[in-house]
Order: structure tokens, then C-alpha cells, then sequence
């Protein structure tokens, strides 16, 4: 979602100004590093990325460590603009980071509506995926899914431990996902027909749920008659 919401401001917004504090684990684990590279480039006056990593190779130069209150100051500091009051603060990541970063944020004065948080953790997907590897399936059994995907149609045979795109991606779909968490919704396809049960549905609105769409990454089949398509 960071990704998304800043390319779009970047085309969408001419006036507005982005600093990324990205927190990786190495330099190989930096997801997007090429595409921000070259943003950052095309845009040397409006975007600016902090990158900190955690676990860095010994040729590393820039921030490291885990993120800490000290840190996350310290990265805000350099991310501080001369209009305070317009500055719009977006989270996403583990819980204990977003935690992290929003009690600094308070600290330091950012009222409350200007932070906007992601979460990329479901307890209620958490807990149905343990109870799938325990065995405890209510209904649940191995069911062929039809999937339309880019225009073709592939049978997808969905086991009780999983849901329907980690069934999908074993037999090498390209299904889009994100979170695997029921929450950013980039897994959304719609039900044709048949039912699922949905782990975490708080990724979908009452209209898109009452429309038919679905979340593929907590989706366990319920009948033999599904058929998905991803859009």
C-alpha cells in the first residue's frame, strides 16, 4: 500500500513532497529497491528515502539497527518540512513498528488524524490458518475451485489446511497477493459461484462482500460448484 499511495501522490499530487523511512532486514531483502531507485531519481526534489536495515552486509553505510524511538526521531527530523500542520504520516508494517512510530508521532504533537495505519496481521487468519495445520476444519474438505485467471480457466485443487491462493500458487498460478492476511485485499477475486469461508473479511466492504467479491488468501471452499474469477 506505501508503494501505491506514493507513486500515486507523485503523479496525482505535483505540490505535495514524500520522504519514505523504509526499514529492511538486508540489502537483497529491500523489496521495490530498483523501481524506488529510479523514483527517486525522476524525482530528486519532491521524493527522499531513508533506508535502515536491521541485519546490513559489513559495506553498508547508511542507518542501521532495529527501529527504536530514538531512531524513528531521528528519521522524522530529517523528514520535516517548514508546514508542519500539512504533513500526512502513513504506517504500515509488523505491529510492534507501527507502535513504535505512532507513540513517537504522538510524542512529538502529530494529531491523531494525520497518522494513518496499515495492518498487515489478522488474529482471526492467524488463528483459522493454525487451526487448518492443527486439522480442525468445521466443514472443511479438498475441493476442486475453477479460477479464471488472465483469461484462462484452471482447476485448483484447494486441500483443508489451505486456502484457495496458497493452493493456486503451489500449482504455479500467478494469483496476485500481498498481506495473506485478509487486510490489503490485492488477492480480491469474485465468486461466480459456489461459497467459501472467509477467515478475515475486514479487507472488504458490506458492498463488495454483498457483490460477490472475495479474499483468495483466507478463502476455504465449502462446496464442490466454485468458481473465481480474478479481475
Amino acid at each position: 500500500p506505501i508503494m501505491g499511495i506514493l507513486k500515486s501522490v507523485l503523479v496525482n499530487e505535483p505540490n505535495s513532497i514524500i520522504t519514505l523511512i523504509y526499514c529492511s532486514r538486508s540489502e537483497e531483502q529491500i523489496i521495490f529497491k530498483r523501481q524506488l531507485d529510479l523514483l527517486e531519481k525522476a524525482n530528486p526534489d519532491r521524493l527522499k528515502v531513508i533506508h535502515n536495515l536491521s541485519q546490513p552486509s559489513e559495506e553498508w553505510k547508511g542507518p542501521k539497527g532495529r527501529l527504536n524511538p530514538d531512531s524513528f526521531k531521528e528519521f522524522v527530523s530529517q523528514a520535516e518540512y517548514e508546514q508542519r500542520y500539512e504533513e500526512i504520516y502513513f504506517l504500515c508494517g509488523p505491529d510492534g513498528i507501527m507502535d513504535t512510530a505512532e507513540n513517537v508521532l504522538e510524542e512529538l504533537g502529530i494529531p491523531e488524524e494525520r497518522i494513518h495505519r496499515e495492518s498487515f496481521f489478522s488474529a482471526a487468519a492467524q488463528q483459522a490458518h493454525d487451526n487448518a495445520m492443527a486439522g480442525i476444519n468445521s466443514g472443511i474438505l479438498t475441493r476442486d475451485v475453477k479460477i479464471m485467471l488472465e483469461g484462462e480457466e484452471f482447476d485448483v485443487t484447494v486441500n483443508p489446511e489451505q486456502t484457495v491462493l496458497e493452493a493456486g500458487l503451489e500449482q504455479g498460478l500467478n494469483m496476485p497477493y500481498s498481506c495473506q492476511s485478509g487486510l490489503c485485499t490485492a488477492c480480491r477475486g469474485r465468486l461466480l459461484s459456489g461459497k467459501v469461508k472467509m477467515d478475515e473479511d475486514a479487507g472488504l466492504s458490506e458492498k463488495e462482500i454483498a457483490a460477490g467479491y472475495v479474499l483468495c488468501c483466507v478463502s476455504r471452499p465449502l462446496t464442490d460448484d466454485i468458481k473465481i474469477t480474478i479481475e
